[in-house]
């Protein structure tokens, strides 16, 4: 017998495909509310876009000796921001990539390479 979870909220992140979608939908046939929250999607778009345009062009900079890499995060990484945690923590993944490539930018390069903003309303 299946449980059921009617009036029960249930939270599956990475229901965009897969087994969290799979997950979702069977949860959601048992009565449940399914909040779905797509981490993955989240960080291909607001952490790997960075990561992947970065380390094409990093090999580029470090033989020229010269370049600059801005990357840009935001208050809910820093700070969090409530119903955020997804978009947080792919905002604060780009700050540690970005701390990252600064201290082998300055191992590698004479003076920084990266610049590192924060835009934020705090």
């Amino acid at each position: 017998m299946a449980e059921d979870f009617k009036n029960k909220v249930v939270i599956v992140t990475g229901a965009g495909r897969g087994l969290g979608r799979s997950h979702a939908i069977e949860f959601a046939k048992r009565g449940a509310r399914v909040v779905v929250n797509d981490l993955g999607a989240m960080m291909d778009v607001h952490l790997m876009g960075a990561v992947y345009v970065t380390s094409a062009a990093w090999p580029i900079l470090i033989e020229k000796g010269w370049g600059r890499v801005v990357l840009t995060s935001s208050g809910s990484g820093i700070f969090g921001s409530f119903g955020q945690s997804n978009y947080a923590a792919a905002k604060m993944g780009l700050v540690g990539l970005m701390n990252v490539l600064k201290l082998e930018g300055q191992k590698r390069v004479y003076g920084p390479i990266v610049s590192r903003l924060v835009l934020s309303l705090v």
